[in-house]
């Protein structure tokens, strides 16, 4: 029957859970518009250039007021008209 002794140490393979690229969602004004698949690493910058190229159907003719990155969730931009 079943005990702990009967089983080994376990161990936990660090590399199994790290992740190379992460999907993240892009609002405008609060709004999804669109979905972004970027390295796990990618530089803040680099990450809001690919969410405006995603979304540039709604950026047309707009002032961006501002820009939000969420690490590992969602970039959000806010427009004014």
């Amino acid at each position: 029957y079943f005990s702990c002794n009967n089983f080994s140490v376990q161990k936990v393979l660090e590399e199994v859970f790290v992740q190379e690229s992460i999907m993240l969602g892009v609002s405008i004004n609060g709004k999804r518009r669109a979905e972004i698949e970027v390295a796990a690493d990618e530089s803040e910058t680099n990450i809001i250039q690919i969410a405006k190229d995603a979304a540039a159907k709604w950026l047309e003719d707009a002032v961006i007021v501002k820009e939000i990155v969420v690490p590992k969730k969602l970039v959000n931009i806010v427009i004014k008209g």
